[in-house]
């Protein structure tokens, strides 16, 4: 089964791929931003600045689920 991937995820990918990121450096990136917005139950293009700030003030062991 292939997975639909998409314009967002493929660019973040490309973007790290250019930069010689590691397949598996690139994959916990992946992961990290797919738990980020699981968490603030939002696609990753509707989160902005204010939400990565707002996710840095929780506490720690919530912080964690997060990431």
């Amino acid at each position: 089964m292939t997975e639909q991937m998409t314009p967002l995820r493929r660019r973040m990918i490309d973007d790290m791929t250019v930069r010689n990121m590691s397949p598996l450096t690139q994959k916990a990136y992946v992961r990290a931003v797919k738990n980020f917005s699981k968490f603030f139950r939002q696609s990753p293009d509707e989160l902005n600045f204010e939400d990565v700030r707002a996710a840095s003030r929780l506490p720690r062991a919530r912080h964690h689920r997060i990431l």
